[in-house]
């Protein structure tokens, strides 16, 4: 072995360990998912119920009866889904919890590849006053929208827009 191979080895040896070690945290740290504070609470409340671990959990079993129920899909992702907007009059543990942020959430892969494929339908004001509804165009991606559209979807599927508390489908 050239003297310049052993001295160039150890240095390349601690460089690949260190990137592994990188790719392993990063691997391990999540799904960055901009959710209002409220659809994170909603399915911290939820989880229990679905014998989900936490929000995660909540939102991959959502996740999950969408991928596995057309019906699901559908009533999630074909329809616009309001329940924080002014025009609604949304309860005060809604109203007093919006604004996204980012949250992570350890998604499995599979989860976080569904929720950004190109799920999304167009949604624009239209009208006189304006109201925001589905219009005609290509569907989107956004892993974060689609998360949501989900979390809102829940909430009214499990009769919590009044109370945020989830009840029995």
């Amino acid at each position: 072995m050239s003297d310049d191979l052993k001295l160039y080895a150890p240095a390349a040896i601690a460089l690949l360990v260190l990137l592994a070690l990188l790719a392993f945290v990063l691997a391990t740290r999540g799904t960055k998912v901009e959710l209002h504070p409220f659809q994170l609470e909603f399915l911290e409340k939820l989880a229990p119920q679905l014998g989900a671990k936490g929000a995660a959990g909540a939102l991959s079993a959502i996740v999950a009866r969408a991928v596995d129920d057309t019906k699901v899909f559908s009533a999630v992702f074909d329809d616009f889904h309001c329940i924080h907007c002014g025009s609604v009059k949304p309860a005060d543990w809604i109203k007093t919890k919006c604004g996204k942020k980012p949250y992570t959430l350890k998604l499995a892969p599979s989860v976080t590849e569904f929720l950004s494929s190109t799920i999304l339908v167009p949604v624009k004001k239209v009208g006189e006053p304006p109201k925001k509804m589905v219009v005609d165009g290509d569907k989107r991606a956004d892993l974060s929208k689609a998360a949501r559209c989900c979390v809102d979807w829940a909430v009214k599927n499990y009769g919590a827009v009044a109370d945020g508390v989830p009840k029995p489908e």
